[in-house]
């Protein structure tokens, strides 16, 4: 498990769904680095996590409180106001204090005291940032039920996985929140994710009395019933929320060959989330990985064969899978040059462009954008809604940079990709219209230092970036913004601007 930095910290800080995940280090997704402050996450591979863990994790707004009963607004009167404030008041200092659930025990002392007690220990591995977590604290760890039973039968400690990261990395913890439930010292069975009180109370007595979450699938699978695809979903991913790679592999590996038979409505799943836990399970268990592998081989084999689109779809899935995308970049590098092997490419583009954008090449964006106009505009939209996800969970300027930052980022190495593939009408066309949909000085900037770091600084090139540059510093004299003063200036001077 990597130690949690800054900088990963602010990208999970958006999660607050069900689970808040440590990002995945996987190959293809570039180091970040920290330009400044709030420019925290500034490689594809981050953005694309972050766009996943946003689009299902990210709670809705809180509502407004509801009126107080009694509270009497046409005469002006106070007293609902009064009501209100002392309401929020106890909110937040409850919200504050932790559950008095939780016994302030080291991890070592808790299970000696749950063996001198004859009590299971259950811990709950949490962080500061992570929603879920923070949401059961406010309901379910302080739930009268579930305080009951824990007072008869059981000791409950809370780990915060950046203050306490050698017990965290010790039991493999991924996610949060996780709970365990430890019997004489040994973990017996483990849950990941928001629980209700009810959900929690059936689980932690459920593991009491001898009973893991898992059991029930397990037992179908060995008696040789016929499980549903969601069913093996759930099983596959209790498997791996205990650590139990070998018997996760099995399940896994039937989903990918027939998820897609047997529920089509799965087949975009297929190739997007189960990907992911696919790979998990391929991390932890090696013969797993080995026939992960061997499926890819035949694939690609029949590839050679016979081209097949659905099933080059499937092989680049599982390079990805295997986190051995160069595979997938080695056959773009031979279709790119060639006009079939363009229209090819270009099919592929949602797929590719991430792993391109983290290569670096600017002219394979260009290539592999099908329609850059449509592509502008899906990007402008996505930035938008993530602006307005994220307000609610960073600091503005951390809000913006992940969202509009990142989309005017994109905008200038696209544009100057495509000033590179030697489609320079296009790149104009592209221009104007970014800027009629982000018509600020930022923009331009990024336009034009994107171009200034990868374009041979020719006349032609002067020729549309100085006025942009010019736009930009005459809307800057009226609302100064010196981080974007400075980095016009910059890119001017390597123009060669005055």
């Amino acid at each position: 498990m990597t130690d949690l930095t800054n900088t990963t910290k602010l990208m999970k800080r958006v999660s607050t769904g069900l689970v808040a995940e440590k990002p995945d280090n996987r190959a293809g997704h570039s180091r970040l680095r920290q330009v400044q402050t709030v420019r925290a996450a500034k490689c594809a591979g981050l953005a694309a996590a972050l766009l996943l863990v946003a689009g299902f994790a990210i709670a809705e707004p809180k509502a407004p409180p509801e009126t107080i009963k009694g509270a009497d607004k046409s005469s002006g009167s106070t007293s609902g106001t009064l009501n209100l404030t002392k309401l929020e008041a106890k909110a937040e200092k409850q919200e504050k204090s932790p559950p008095a659930i939780f016994s302030n025990l080291t991890m070592q002392a808790a299970i000696e005291k749950s063996r001198a007690e004859k009590k299971v220990l259950v811990v709950k591995f949490t962080a500061e940032w992570c929603g879920p977590c923070k949401k059961m604290d406010a309901t379910t760890w302080r739930d009268a039920r579930v305080e009951a039973w824990a007072k008869d039968n059981a000791i409950v400690i809370a780990v915060d996985v950046d203050k306490d990261q050698a017990t965290s990395q010790s039991y493999g913890i991924k996610a949060m929140p996780t709970m365990l439930v430890i019997k004489d010292g040994i973990e017996f069975d483990r849950n990941v994710g928001f629980m209700n009180a009810s959900e929690a109370l059936a689980w932690m007595t459920d593991a009491a009395a001898g009973k893991r979450a898992i059991d029930g699938v397990l037992t179908k699978i060995k008696a040789g019933e016929k499980l549903s695809v969601d069913e093996k979903m759930d099983a596959v991913d209790k498997l791996l929320a205990s650590r139990q790679y070998e018997e996760a592999g099995p399940i896994a590996i039937d989903l990918w060959q027939t998820m897609a038979i047997e529920k089509p409505a799965m087949s975009g799943v297929r190739l997007s989330f189960f990907v992911q836990t696919l790979s998990k399970v391929c991390a932890g268990h090696a013969p797993t990985r080995e026939k992960v592998v061997a499926i890819r081989d035949a694939a690609e084999e029949r590839l050679r064969a016979k081209p097949d689109w659905a099933l080059l779809t499937d092989w680049m899935s599982l390079n990805e899978v295997l986190e051995e995308q160069a595979k997938t970049l080695e056959w773009f590098d031979r279709n790119k040059l060639s006009d079939h092997g363009r229209k090819t490419v270009r099919r592929f583009e949602p797929r590719l462009y991430s792993l391109l954008e983290a290569r670096g090449d600017l002219r394979d964006l260009a290539i592999v954008a099908n329609k850059p106009l449509s592509k502008l505009q899906r990007d402008h939209a996505s930035a938008k809604r993530m602006l307005v996800m994220l307000e609610s969970q960073l600091t503005p300027e951390e809000a913006m940079y992940m969202s509009l930052g990142r989309f005017r980022e994109q905008v200038g190495r696209l544009h100057a990709g495509l000033i590179l593939d030697e489609r320079a009408n296009e790149a104009e066309t592209y221009r104007v219209e970014a800027i009629k949909r982000d018509d600020t000085p930022e923009m331009r900037v990024a336009i034009v230092e994107i171009a200034a770091q990868h374009l041979v600084v020719t006349p032609e090139v002067r020729a549309w970036a100085i006025p942009l540059l010019d736009q930009a510093d005459a809307a800057l004299a009226a609302n100064l913004n010196q981080p974007v003063v400075d980095r016009s200036s910059i890119a001017r001077q390597t123009l060669g601007g005055q």
